[in-house]
């Protein structure tokens, strides 16, 4: 397979080249196999604009400034889906659903020759003159289903993640590290606008990514009647860098204060289900927002002036495709 994607936007021109080839077959009825020892990705930004160069520059993000440079990500993939709606004549009440993932990219750092940089002294490799991105990569998602009636669903979803940066590049690249939000995370913000951690910020440039992820949804469907379907749901979950980020205080997971930076999205979601395919509408509201100080996260705690905002600005309308899983 592969894929070319062309962005352009006022901060910047990026392009991204992805191949891949690799084997998938079916070891059941409800399972695929996927073994791909080959796979490239190639990131390119041919302009950055002189006020992204400056917030770049100014922001003193290491996290922020390799992501937004050329680099290569090359190495292998394996993944494992299962997926029991799949069985033939399957009417039972309950199904599940798994996938799990894991990449190795770099190949150990030992391709292509070395430079330095001049500015901080690092060490790296390059090929065709392009640092490329090492890391290792953990991708869990696991759902639930259970069939109340026949007129309506409970369903249930854990995702878990986890990425290792080493080697010939010290941060993950920003196309492969986790994120959250958007029509099929925690609905209730935009994509790459939560997180990481309790990190605060007053601008919300959709950059927001991390090193580890926890989410966990559930979401009652239910029938009203002709095509039209609703749903209520919760979302939570967060983002987390594993090292420290002096450019975004909070950003770090620990283990005596993650719990308390989940955020919670709860709304309200209707659905055209034309049997072929479904499109979906989801209302969601920011109900715990971990970026708040402490006493100020939950929606229903006082705020303080800096912090207060209108209730509209809590809520994110969530336009997608399909059941959001």
């Amino acid at each position: 397979s592969s894929l070319f994607n062309y962005q352009q936007r006022p901060d910047y021109t990026r392009t991204l080249a992805k191949a891949s080839a690799g084997i998938e077959w079916n070891a059941d009825f409800d399972e695929l196999w996927g073994v791909f020892p080959f796979e490239v990705n190639l990131v390119r930004i041919p302009r950055r604009s002189s006020a992204f160069e400056q917030f770049l520059l100014t922001s003193n993000d290491v996290v922020l400034a390799n992501s937004y440079t050329d680099h290569l990500i090359m190495g292998a993939r394996f993944n494992i889906t299962r997926n029991t709606q799949l069985m033939p004549g399957r009417q039972h009440r309950r199904d599940w659903f798994y996938r799990i993932s894991a990449e190795w990219m770099g190949y150990g750092g030992v391709l292509g020759p070395k430079q330095k940089d001049p500015g901080s002294g690092e060490v790296y490799r390059t090929l065709g003159d392009i640092r490329y991105a090492e890391y290792l990569k953990l991708d869990l998602d696991g759902r639930h289903y259970l069939k109340l009636h026949d007129r309506s669903t409970l369903a249930f979803r854990l995702a878990l993640g986890a990425a290792k940066p080493f080697g010939n590049l010290p941060v993950m690249p920003f196309e492969t590290s986790f994120f959250t939000g958007g029509a099929n995370s925690i609905r209730a913000w935009r994509a790459r606008s939560l997180g990481p951690g309790s990190y605060y910020s007053t601008t919300n440039n959709f950059d927001r990514i991390g090193e580890a992820r926890l989410e966990a949804n559930v979401e009652l469907r239910f029938k009203m009647f002709g095509y039209l379907e609703g749903a209520l749901f919760t979302d939570a979950g967060n983002i987390w860098y594993l090292q420290d980020n002096p450019a975004r205080p909070g950003s770090q997971l620990a283990a005596d204060r993650f719990l308390s930076e989940i955020a919670i999205g709860t709304g309200i979601g209707a659905r055209l289900n034309f049997d072929f395919f479904i499109v979906r509408f989801d209302l969601g509201l920011q109900t715990k927002d971990p970026s708040l100080p402490q006493g100020q996260r939950w929606i229903f705690e006082p705020h303080d002036d800096l912090y207060s905002t209108r209730f509209g600005q809590k809520l994110n309308l969530n336009l997608g495709i399909g059941y959001p899983f």
